[in-house]
C-alpha cells in the first residue's frame, strides 16, 4: 500500500507554504538528508530572518540535489533501455507510442 507524506522542503516554522508530496519511503530519505545537512525539525526556530532564509536554503539546495540524483538516475536506466531495444528491437523507433 503506497502512503503519502506531506514534506516541508525548509521546515514548516521556516517556509510553511513550500511543501510536496512524498512516498513515506523517500519522506525518510530526505529527512535522513535534511538531518544530515544540518536542518532539524527538532531545533528551535532560527532567531532572526537572516537565520531563517539560511536554514531554508540548505534545506531547499538539499531536497533540489536529491531531485536532481534521482532524475539522473531516470534518466541513465532510460539510455539503458533504449540500447536493448535498439539491439533486441530495432524497429521500436517507428512504434506510435514512442513518436513525439
Amino acid at each position: 500500500m503506497l502512503i503519502l507524506e506531506r514534506h516541508h522542503i525548509a521546515l514548516v516554522e521556516n517556509e510553511p507554504a513550500v511543501e510536496v508530496t512524498l512516498c513515506k519511503n523517500c519522506h525518510a530519505v530526505v529527512q535522513e538528508s535534511l538531518r544530515r545537512a544540518g536542518v532539524v525539525e527538532w531545533e528551535p526556530v532560527a532567531d532572526t530572518f537572516v537565520e531563517r532564509q539560511a536554514s531554508m536554503l540548505r534545506g531547499e539546495a538539499d531536497f533540489l540535489q536529491l531531485l536532481a540524483e534521482s532524475r539522473r538516475a531516470a534518466a541513465d536506466r532510460f539510455d539503458a533501455l533504449v540500447l536493448r531495444l535498439d539491439k533486441e528491437q530495432p524497429s521500436w523507433r517507428e512504434w506510435p507510442e514512442v513518436q513525439p
